[in-house]
């Protein structure tokens, strides 16, 4: 008796978790739907065979925001192109004098001068200036470069999150087809008088649960897609966009970013020597025609003045702006380094990560199969009732994380060399 009161207890017991779960499961399926019913504005990404690589990286760029930085880069390249190729360090400047004693003795003494001036290239200014408009020029050129990469690795990310998720959803309306499944059978044995009334109940929560799953996975789609509609002004993405291993085991010179931080590097260095020879000055010459009146005599006297300005210890007093060049200088050949390293760590990570990657994929897949083969007798088992509902439910639970860890592993192996060309600074 005590053994039946026992039995009886469990059983009650076990109905209404069931009943609370399947509560709960309504009320979160209720409160997705009540969510799902206020507007929204969603743009269903669609899959487009024709779409390419190149096409996806054009559309990007040419709403970047730092199109008009790049355009800069460009003026500002040509613009010491010009400066380099002048005849003059600077820009010439006109004078003009006048003497008289008018105010004082007024003898009648006058002198009008007037002319020329015009900064003349002192030894080494002019092939700073030059080295400058060229480092500016290469670094207008990585500049582009460096953005384009930076592009490809934002679409190497949101691609792959799309695909992530649509992936998840299809997996998720796969487990939902099956408890349904799941759910006619067990409500016809319970009209049969096979199985109580608590597994029709279980069946329906596991149901409901699964059916929240589909909505939780379709909110990850709506945010990776939006993320990549917001980027790309795109509402397709390309079919095939998976990418082959780089054959490539090390940085090489021709990395857009490490170009980029080598041209930063000499413009700060041409810049530093440019501040050095402009601060001692630039010899200026003068030319230009000067009348004069004598004291008591209205003939007047013309005649040609030619004179030279010659700055000195100029370097002195531009100590400081030289240092400032100079630090800036030292901080870019930093970053440089830095960034160098970091790429150089992501390489490797991303290398150590696809070797497990590769490792675990093999396992995932002998897993998927034996839980497949698991399912497969746990549904002939319940089928002649020889396991309880429950047994069967944790047996299709477990091939359907196996399945999901194959997809899963599937795609982020696929991220993962995307990341390591994308260290490598190769692009699709």
């Amino acid at each position: 008796m005590w053994a039946m009161a026992k039995k009886s207890e469990n059983a009650v017991s076990s109905a209404l978790g069931v009943l609370v779960l399947a509560v709960f499961a309504v009320a979160t399926e209720a409160g997705a739907l009540a969510a799902e019913a206020e507007p929204h504005t969603h743009v269903a990404i669609a899959i487009d065979p024709a779409l390419d690589w190149e096409a996806v990286i054009a559309a990007t760029l040419s709403a970047h925001p730092r199109g008009a930085e790049l355009a800069a880069r460009a003026a500002e390249a040509e613009a010491w192109g010009v400066r380099g190729r002048h005849w003059l360090a600077a820009a010439p400047a006109l004078y003009f004098s006048y003497l008289s004693d008018s105010p004082l003795d007024d003898s009648g003494q006058l002198e009008y001068e007037g002319g020329v001036e015009l900064p003349l290239w002192h030894a080494g200014q002019r092939r700073a200036v030059q080295a400058l408009a060229e480092s500016t020029v290469a670094g207008s050129a990585a500049a582009v470069a460096a953005l384009r990469l930076e592009v490809v690795g934002l679409l190497r990310g949101m691609l792959w999150d799309v695909e992530a998720a649509a992936i998840e959803l299809a997996a998720a309306g796969d487990t939902v087809g099956v408890a349904q499944e799941l759910l006619r059978v067990v409500e016809l044995r319970n009209a049969r008088g096979d199985l109580s009334r608590a597994d029709v109940l279980l069946a329906r929560a596991t149901l409901l649960e699964r059916q929240q799953a589909v909505v939780t996975a379709a909110a990850k789609l709506v945010d990776a897609e939006r993320s990549y509609y917001v980027v790309t002004g795109l509402d397709r993405r390309p079919a095939q966009f998976a990418e082959e291993r780089s054959v490539t085991t090390d940085l090489g010179a021709s990395h857009p970013l490490l170009a980029l931080a080598d041209a930063d590097v000499a413009r700060a260095e041409g810049q530093s020597e440019l501040v050095d020879r402009e601060a001692r000055g630039n010899i200026a010459v003068t030319l230009g025609p000067r009348r004069e009146y004598a004291a008591f005599n209205s003939v007047p006297n013309d005649s040609v003045a030619l004179g030279f300005r010659v700055p000195v210890g100029g370097s002195n007093h531009a100590v400081t702006a030289r240092a400032a060049a100079d630090r800036l200088a030292a901080s870019a050949a930093a970053e440089r380094e830095l960034l160098r390293r970091r790429l150089e760590l992501d390489f490797h990570e991303a290398e150590h990560t696809l070797t497990v990657l590769d490792e675990s994929s093999v396992l995932a897949a002998e897993r998927r199969e034996l839980a497949a083969q698991q399912a497969r007798m746990a549904q002939v088992a319940f089928a002649q009732g020889e396991i309880e509902l429950r047994e069967l439910l944790r047996v299709q639970e477990s091939e359907q994380s196996a399945v999901r860890d194959v997809q899963r592993l599937a795609v982020e192996r696929q991220r993962t060399i995307a990341a390591l060309n994308q260290a490598l600074g190769e692009t699709p």
